[in-house]
Formats: structure tokens, sequence, C-alpha cells
């Protein structure tokens, strides 16, 4: 049987297809990459879906992504959704997550450990204006008692004025979606990029589910398996909290929080009354 040509654009190319929508072949679904939001383990179930067998490098999914052997994307998926739209279409999802422990996750995985998926760049650069010294997670040194909760939520709170600077255009980076805001990522979406499902990582288990059965997939096993980038940081998202710390989150995410759903917590302990002096950056140079 004749494939059907590619789509074509206003101006008579191929379409590339929207950016950051992945799907499977064969089947009805098509996601919507969030990063931070669990799509290390959604690539590689949908890879298992796909392929019949787990990916052998799971965190080496994301660079792989931009081949159509791995998933479906671009001209090829938007190929596959144009078939669909004659038995009721396919079925659109993405996932969310709590925007302070997404920011923290970013901040660890991206900035504070230096593995291969990390952003040394950006390391460097909060280093020559923002202050930045924390010693790089799992290293002979991270983790030791120079590790303080204090230090590491002063380098956390370094990283949020950084993520509002790159946000912004004020940086020498171009604006990250690790720390974009999920809900105007998802309104930049062209019109009639619907969303059938936007699922919360705090329920994991269940939305993802509800998707493998929209896939006409019965087997739940698969949703076993979690696939994180580091090692896990000394201190956790709350221990590191402080009302500096929680007013620069609102101000960066306050429309995810009431968008989606979520809290952001108030300090306890020793977090609630400490309020360190402003962090301010040197303009790059």
């Amino acid at each position: 049987m004749k494939s059907k040509a590619a789509p074509l654009s206003s101006h008579g190319k191929p379409t590339r297809g929207t950016p950051g929508l992945l799907g499977v072949s064969g089947l009805p679904i098509v996601y919507f990459n969030m990063p931070k939001a669990a799509c290390t383990t959604i690539k590689n179930i949908l890879f298992f879906l796909q392929h019949k067998r787990w990916h052998p490098e799971p965190l080496g999914i994301h660079r792989e992504i931009k081949t159509d052997a791995v998933l479906l994307r671009g001209a090829e998926l938007d190929r596959q959704r144009a078939d669909n739209t004659e038995v009721g279409g396919c079925f659109a999802f993405t996932f969310v997550r709590d925007p302070g422990h997404r920011a923290y996750s970013a901040f660890v995985e991206k900035i504070w450990a230096t593995g291969p998926y990390s952003f040394p760049r950006i390391r460097k650069h909060m280093r020559q204006h923002y202050d930045f010294s924390l010693d790089p997670l799992g290293s002979d040194k991270a983790g030791s008692p120079l590790d303080t909760r204090e230090s590491v939520g002063l380098g956390f709170k370094q990283f949020l004025h950084f993520a509002h600077d790159n946000l912004a255009g004020r940086t020498p980076f171009t604006p990250n979606p690790h720390w974009a805001s999920q809900l105007l990522r998802i309104r930049q979406l062209p019109l009639g990029e619907a969303l059938s499902l936007i699922g919360r990582v705090e329920s994991f288990a269940e939305d993802m589910a509800f998707v493998l059965r929209k896939a006409g997939c019965q087997n739940m096993d698969i949703l076993q398996k979690r696939f994180n980038e580091g090692p896990p940081p000394p201190f956790k998202f709350n221990d590191v909290l402080d009302e500096q710390a929680r007013s620069l989150l609102m101000n960066l995410y306050q429309h995810d929080y009431h968008a989606f759903g979520y809290r952001l917590p108030q300090p306890t302990g020793e977090n609630a009354s400490q309020k360190n002096s402003v962090i301010t950056a040197d303009q790059p140079k």
C-alpha cells in the first residue's frame, strides 16, 4: 500500500510537527513532553509500547528521541494523527508536577549534580554571577558537613534567581523548559492541540494507567519502573524551604499553583523564621 505524503505547510514544505509531541506507532496516543514531570519515565514507557522492550540506556532516551526510530515525532506523527481522525482522533496527554518540587528537582539534577545530563555551562555562569558555591553533588566533598541545610537552601535560592532571569531573557541562555511554567508551556501549544488529560506526577500510577488503557494496553506491570537522573540530595525540598524561597517560588510559579491545584507549604522549624539577605546577581559580562 502506498504511504501518504507528509503533511505540507503553507509554504509547500513538509511540516515538522508540533515541538514536544511524541507518539507510538500504531497507537492512538500522543504525549506532550513536560520536562521534570516524570518525562524520562513516560518516554521509556512509550518506548516499551512501541518496541516491546525497554530502552538499553533509559536516561539516554532524551538524546535519541530526535530520531523517529525511537518514538514517532514530526511529520511521521502528524501522518498517524491524520489517519486517526477517522476513528475518533488521538488521546493527547501530559503530566504536571508540584512546581516547588519540580524546581528543586531541576536544581538538584541539572545544576548541583555534575552528571552527563547536567548543565555545566549554566553552573559555571551561576558561580560567576550568582555566587553559587556548592560542591558538586555526587563528589567526595558533596554531602560533607559543609553542605548544611542552610547552604543547600542558599544554593537553591540562587538558582531560583537565575531561573527568573533566564525565563525573562536576561541571561546568555535560551529560556529553559526544565524550569519554565508548566501552564505557559501548555498554553504555547497551537490552537487545535487540545489535551485530553493533564495527569499529575503525584498520582502517576493511576493517571498513567488511564493512558495505557486508552492505548489498549493491559500490562500495568510496566508502571512499576521509575527512571531518575542522578543521586538523591542530602536534603529534601521541604528541608530547604524558607520564607524567601517560598516568595521566589510564588513569584515564578503562582499561575501553576493556582491552575493545577497545588499548594506551596509554609516553612517549618528553623526555616519558618529564616530570612536571608536578598540575593542579587551581577549582569552577565
